[in-house]
């Protein structure tokens, strides 16, 4: 992941000089090109537009690379809960709650994962912290009726 990241830095990097040498071209390049010499205004807003180009091409890679870094993260968020469901089938609560505890910890609006750990805690008769769980998963999302009838059950 840290290669991808560096590689769209220097991406960035390259068409920055490049944009930077086109311009150097078309200014100096007029200049000696044609009998009349470029004039300041006119340089200037050449130099503006490259300016404005680059800071395009900026952002868009940092829009790619932003965009990226939430997808890593939502898989590893999915991960964290596949891992704590396959914890629950096997009635091992402590490591579905640590997983739980983890999908959490990356992302705090999903009811789903509140009502899981809530769920592990139900098992584990620990009926207070399962209780807690369940009110965060049905503020979270009012319809959620498991987290309900599960608080209900606590």
């Amino acid at each position: 992941m840290k290669s991808d990241s560096i590689n769209l830095i220097y991406a960035a990097i390259i068409i920055g000089i490049f944009v930077l040498v086109a311009a150097f071209i078309v200014v100096y390049g007029s200049i000696y090109a044609s009998e009349r010499p470029i004039h300041a205004t006119e340089a200037a807003e050449v130099k503006r537009t490259l300016a404005q180009e680059v800071e395009v091409k900026r952002t868009q890679t940092q829009e790619a690379e932003a965009k990226r870094m939430q997808d890593a993260k939502l898989e590893e968020v999915i991960d964290y809960s596949l891992r704590g469901d396959s914890n629950m089938d096997q009635e091992d609560y402590e490591r579905a709650i640590a997983n739980y505890d983890k999908a959490i910890e990356l992302d705090r609006t999903n009811a789903i994962f509140f009502a899981n750990r809530g769920f592990a805690y139900q098992m584990k008769e620990n009926y207070e912290r399962a209780i807690a769980d369940f009110r965060i998963a049905i503020e979270l999302d009012p319809k959620n009726e498991i987290a309900y009838f599960l608080r209900g059950d606590s």
